[in-house]
Parts: structure tokens; C-alpha cells; sequence
């Protein structure tokens, strides 16, 4: 090559040169980060204008050296950056990286990220190594304000890498396990020295695990209930969930954050309400049963008051029957003694005991029903039932000269307790009775007469005409042993039997209300 071509050739050089000068220029200009490069054999290092203005100096300010960046290095810092700068330079690590804090001119510490990779000369030794450095005092900021907010929350907080191993994990979360956090960093579901088990008590196998699932599939799963051994074998139970993290750019799976509760005192507290429950609900079946058995005691109590008054009406209807028979023997006697016995005679009269031996026999059975249990509902005419229960009170309601209408549809069927209903009916009916007749009201009357309401409910009314119930009481008539009458005459318990029978066993109700001419009583009777 002649004189000119070298000529050439360098001013070639010389050009490229300039032009590598200024790009390199134009990029430490535009770029934020500040850039450094180390010459290694000699230990020269050169700090660009950003990287120094990072540190709040002006570029003629500060001198480049290895060990005017050594003084600025936190002391907690330098060991850790020292280790990974060693480790690229042995080829180690494909890059270097370190996180550390600097000094600022103003003596504040700034956190800064640090990359860069060596380059080698021909023999294959580190000649020099460049880099850049960024400041990330905010991120780190955000960072310890995240951490500190992580760090006190009652919840469990654990965080996946891609590789499955956890790389954080908060103080509540290693409170619960009995463990360190340096004890729960670096594990992985997979581990067999984690003991897990499912509600059932089965074991919980480390690749069910709601966050290696996340880590396999990308899906989020919620409120896994696992019950997780502690160091010291104490068992405590965590509602887990595993959410997972999507790498902004790339889309790619980053890892898994699991958080979790402590619901081992909600689980505790359920079982004691469980067992509450249980014992509550025992304690409602005894109480249920007591009260079953006093509704049957005053039910009997009350069945024995009602047989009381059917007894008395029993004799007072057996009263005429049995004078007539005594009357008719009497003649016969007579007539025996003083020989003026007639064959004709003797036969109108034995017609007349038969008849009236026959009414005395059809009253019994009229009464021996009445108090025939009732085992089964059984339908029946509405109107057919009034009228038997009305031909029992009969006597005693002509004896007092009260009048019973009845207003009934003939065709009205129902299907009920027929026993029961009468004694709920007969109770009303006497009631009524006795009010007329201690008022004295002048032509007593008792009303009873139905309609049905909305296709459903059959409305039975029986009233009567003797002025209505005292307001001040109207509302304690169907209390058990509220009585208006005196001991002698009342229980107490009539109208709350027929309460009860009306709700409990005919799926009715009964009320009552005042009209314009007396006391009302209403009873709903549901069409089957």
C-alpha cells in the first residue's frame, strides 16, 4: 500500500472515528441513564456527564477512579456488589447487575441499578467492562412503601417465581406456618416436608397446590381451604388463593402471588356454634315435647271441663225420659197390686218405656261419639257437623230459651279433625251461652254462618247478640287459664284449646272481634 492509500485510509478512519464519537456523544446525551466504562487492566474508569450529574455533581467536579466510586458505596452494599461484579468477571453470570445505594453530593443515599459485561482481550482475559446506571430511588421507595403495607397485613402473602420456587414471602404468612421467612424462601409446593391436608383430612399433594396449578395453567384460583401443619404440629386452617402474574410486555406467565386468611379461629368458632346448634336444637326437642305434653295435659284438662257439661247434659236429658219409665212402672205396679191389670194397657205402656229406653240409647251414642279420639282428618259436611254439634247443646240452649241459627251452604264438604271441631264449636257455643244468660239478654241469639275466601279458606262465624267482649281483654281471650268466668265455672283453657286445635292440627286459625251486636268468633278452615 502506497504512501496515498494510507493517507487515505487513515483519514477514512479518522472519519469513522468522529462519527462513532458523536453518535456515542448524541446517546450519553439523550440517554437518562449514566454510562461508565472501566478499563481493567489499568483500573482508568470513565464516568459519563449523566452519570455524574445522577450524584448531583457537574462533570468537571468529579474525578473518575475506581476508588472515588468505592467511598460512595453504602458500606452495607459494597460486599454484595463486589461478589457479583467478581462473578461476571469469572464468567458466572451472563451480565452484571446490582441493586445498591450511593452516595449523593449531598450525603443522602440514592438506590441506583447497575449493568454491565465485560469484554476480553485476544489471549481471553477481562480487558475492559461497560455499563450504564440507572437511578431508581422512587421504584425503590414505592418498593419499601409496598413491602412496609405488605409487611403489616394480616393476611398471608407468598410470591412465586417462574420456577416454581417462593422468593417473598410477608411476616403474617411465616406467623402461621411457625416458620422463618429464610425457612419458607427458596421452597417450592413440591416439597415433602410441607404438611397440607384437605378439609377431609386427606393429604393435600404438593402438585394440587392452588398456586403450582396457577404456575401450570395461567388460571386464578379462590378460597381453597387447606390445613397446614406448623413447625411445632399445631394445625391451623388458611382460605388460599393464587393469582398470576402476566409479564407486561411479553404476555408471558412471570409467577404466582398466593394469599391467604387465617380462618382457624372463624373454623373453631363454627364448630362451637355446630355444636351450640346441636345442643339448642336438642334443648328446642325437649322444650317441643314438654310442650306437647302440656298441650295433651290441658287438652285432656280441657276435653274433661267439656265431658263435665255433656254429663250434666246427659242427665238433664235423661231426666224426663227416666220419669216417664218410672211413671209408666208405677202404673204397672199399681195396677198389679190391685188386680186391674189389662193386657192393652200393659202393652201402651211397655211401648212407651221402649220409646223412651230407645232416646236414652241414641243420647249415648250421640255423647260416646263425641269423645271418640280422632286418629285421621275425614271429610264431612260442614252443615251435617254444626247440626250434631248443635243437637248435643240442644237442651241446654232451650233450657235458657236461646235461639241457634244456622246459615250453612248444605254441599259445603271439609276434611278435618270432626271430634276436634266440635269441641272447638260446642266451646264457642257454651261461651256464647253463658254470656247471654249472665247478661240477660232479653231474645238471645246465636248466629252461625259461612263463606269461603278466595277459593282457599272456608270463614266460619258464630256470633251472638249479648253486646261483644270487654276491649281490655279482647286480646288475652285465647291465653291458657284466662278465664272471665270464676274457678268454679271456667278453666281457662277453652278458647286456647280451640286456638290450638285450629293452628296445629286443622292448618286453620281462629279470631275474634266485636260487632254491632256482640262478640264475633271466626274460624278459617283451609279447603283441601
Amino acid at each position: 500500500m502506497n504512501i496515498e492509500e494510507l493517507i487515505t485510509r487513515n483519514k477514512q478512519l479518522e472519519s469513522e472515528l468522529n462519527e462513532y464519537k458523536q453518535r456515542y456523544k448524541l446517546l450519553t446525551e439523550a440517554s437518562s441513564d449514566g454510562l461508565w466504562d472501566w478499563e481493567i487492566a489499568t483500573g482508568k474508569l470513565y464516568n459519563s456527564p449523566r452519570w455524574k450529574e445522577t450524584l448531583g455533581f457537574e462533570n468537571n467536579e468529579m474525578e473518575a477512579s475506581l476508588e472515588m466510586w468505592k467511598s460512595r458505596v453504602h458500606p452495607d452494599d459494597i460486599d454484595g456488589v463486589m461478589e457479583a461484579i467478581n462473578k461476571h468477571l469469572g464468567g458466572f453470570t451472563p451480565i452484571y447487575k446490582a441493586e445498591y445505594r450511593l452516595r449523593h453530593k449531598d450525603n443522602h443515599y440514592i438506590w441506583i441499578l447497575d449493568h454491565g459485561k465485560v469484554h476480553y482481550d485476544e489471549f481471553g482475559n477481562p480487558a475492559r467492562m461497560g455499563g450504564s446506571m440507572t437511578d431508581i430511588s422512587d421504584r425503590k421507595e414505592k418498593e419499601n412503601l409496598l413491602r412496609t403495607v405488605l409487611n403489616c397485613m394480616s393476611e398471608g402473602i407468598l410470591v412465586m417465581n417462574p420456577k416454581g420456587e417462593f422468593i417473598y414471602t410477608n411476616p403474617s404468612f411465616s406467623t402461621v406456618l411457625g416458620l422463618t421467612i429464610d425457612q419458607i424462601e427458596g421452597r417450592t409446593p413440591m416439597d415433602p416436608s410441607w404438611r397440607v391436608i384437605h378439609e377431609d383430612g386427606t393429604p393435600y399433594p404438593g402438585d394440587t397446590h392452588p398456586s403450582w396449578r396457577t404456575l401450570q395453567t395461567g388460571a386464578a384460583i379462590h378460597n381453597d381451604i387447606q390445613g397446614v401443619y406448623t413447625s411445632d404440629n399445631a394445625l391451623n386452617w388458611i382460605s388460599a388463593n393464587s393469582e398470576p402474574i402476566f409479564n407486561a410486555e411479553t404476555n408471558e406467565l412471570d409467577g404466582v402471588v398466593i394469599t391467604f386468611t387465617d380462618i382457624s379461629q372463624q373454623r373453631k368458632l363454627l364448630q362451637q356454634l355446630q355444636t351450640f346448634n346441636k345442643e339448642l336444637e336438642d334443648e328446642v326437642k325437649m322444650q317441643v315435647n314438654l310442650i306437647r305434653q302440656k298441650d295433651q295435659m290441658m287438652m285432656h284438662q280441657s276435653r274433661l271441663a267439656t265431658m263435665g257439661e255433656m254429663i250434666s247434659m246427659i242427665a238433664h236429658q235423661w231426666r224426663q225420659p227416666i220419669t216417664v219409665i218410672g211413671m209408666m212402672a208405677n202404673n204397672l205396679i199399681l195396677d198389679a197390686k190391685f188386680n186391674d191389670l189389662d193386657l192393652t194397657k200393659i202393652e201402651e205402656n211397655l211401648e212407651m218405656i221402649n220409646i223412651q229406653v230407645d232416646y236414652l240409647s241414641r243420647t249415648i251414642d250421640d255423647f260416646s261419639n263425641f269423645f271418640k279420639a280422632d286418629t285421621n282428618p275425614q271429610p264431612i259436611y260442614l252443615k251435617n257437623l254444626l247440626q250434631e254439634a248443635s243437637d248435643l247443646l240442644k237442651p241446654s240452649l232451650e233450657k235458657e230459651m236461646i235461639e241457634l241459627t244456622l246459615r250453612v251452604d248444605m254441599h259445603l264438604e271439609v276434611s278435618l279433625y270432626k271430634n276436634e271441631m266440635q269441641q272447638v264449636i260446642i266451646n264457642i257455643i257454651n261461651n256464647a251461652r253463658d254470656v247471654l244468660k249472665e247478661r240477660h239478654i232479653i231474645s238471645p241469639k246465636i248466629y252461625i254462618e259461612s263463606f269461603i275466601v278466595d277459593n282457599k279458606m272456608i270463614h266460619l262465624s258464630i256470633s251472638d247478640n249479648a253486646g261483644g267482649v270487654d276491649l281490655t281483654i279482647i286480646d288475652k281471650i285465647f291465653d291458657p287459664y284466662f278465664s272471665t268466668k270464676n274457678a268454679k265455672n271456667g278453666t281457662g283453657l277453652g278458647l286456647y284449646m280451640a286456638k290450638t286445635i285450629m293452628r296445629d292440627r286443622m292448618k286453620g286459625d281462629i279470631t275474634v272481634n266485636n260487632t254491632e251486636l256482640g262478640a264475633s268468633f271466626n274460624i278459617l278452615i283451609p279447603i283441601v
